[in-house]
């Protein structure tokens, strides 16, 4: 029977305090509409954060494996987002001239940061993918005006690197 005062009396404080976890959730946009974002949200700018480096441009460089040679890489970035992990990512729309198979492919991807800007690196990942013509995916890292990476292709894997033309 004492435990079930003691729970009844405990009934109004628990109340209360549930109140105002509620109550802080709203505040820090939780499930409210109070006008405040979550941390995870994400912010949309169409410049690079200030300090970053911009991959906008045209990058030539060598590949290697089964579409050996010269490649060369033209392409703008754009739609840098925030996101709630201090992660700054940004959009790649282009074209890549390709020495095997010849020709110019549309190239689309993604680079990002994971560190607070004035910051370049190390080694920042990229991915882009061809999006006409023979599906190629390369992944690597960016660092101060240089690229370098692997690609998946059908004939098979090779390397890739790139360096970034002055303007």
């Amino acid at each position: 029977m004492t435990s079930c005062i003691k729970l009844r009396r405990s009934g109004p404080l628990l109340t209360l305090i549930l109140s105002a976890v509620a109550v802080m959730a709203v505040g820090c946009g939780g499930s409210g509409n109070s006008g405040t974002t979550k941390s995870t949200s994400t912010s949309a700018a169409s410049t690079p954060p200030p300090g970053q480096d911009n991959l906008t441009g045209t990058w030539s460089g060598h590949q290697s494996g089964p579409y050996s040679g010269t490649l060369t890489i033209s392409w703008q970035e754009s739609g840098w987002k925030l996101t709630g992990r201090g992660t700054y990512h940004a959009k790649l729309e282009g074209t890549i001239k390709l020495p095997a198979p010849a020709g110019t492919e549309s190239v689309s991807g993604t680079w990002r940061t994971g560190c607070s800007p004035p910051c370049n690196g190390p080694f920042d990942p990229v991915e882009f993918r061809t999006v006409s013509g023979a599906p190629i995916l390369y992944t690597g890292t960016y660092n101060s005006g240089h690229m370098s990476g692997s690609y998946r292709a059908a004939k098979g894997r090779g390397s890739w690197n790139a360096t970034q033309s002055p303007p």
